[in-house]
């Protein structure tokens, strides 16, 4: 599941990144997704793996039986890629390269400590004392 949640993942922001050669790829022949789908279907077609990541994160932490810390780090995860897609169809692309490399630098550090947390804390928190 994880190992299908990545290739979702990178699919998703691979598609995005060649958006940056769009023009080059059409002007050279070259039959990129971009060029064949066009820019907005490449975007949907993105959009569309991301989710599918998100879901296979979610299914993930489901079959760990990992609790609510996981749940708001993935929800955070869902915010950072609906950021990304929402500066992948508002700015332009010169800025899609450093944007898109912290994002998903975000994405997997929050992935990173979610997953850590809940492994090292597995009994979870304890609000009372017991004796």
């Amino acid at each position: 599941v994880l190992a299908l949640a990545v290739v979702c993942w990178l699919t998703g922001f691979d598609i995005i990144y060649a958006l940056q050669d769009y023009e080059f790829d059409r002007a050279h022949g070259l039959k990129s997704l971009v060029v064949e789908w066009g820019p907005q279907n490449a975007l949907i077609a993105s959009f569309l793996a991301h989710m599918a990541m998100w879901g296979l994160l979610l299914a993930y932490g489901l079959l760990c039986r990992f609790r609510l810390g996981y749940l708001l780090g993935l929800l955070l995860i869902l915010g950072c890629l609906v950021l990304e897609h929402w500066l992948a169809r508002h700015r332009s692309l010169n800025w899609v390269q450093n944007a898109f490399f912290r994002l998903n630098a975000l994405i997997s550090g929050i992935f990173l400590v979610i997953v850590l947390a809940e492994v090292v804390f597995k009994g979870g928190f304890r609000l009372t004392f017991q004796n």
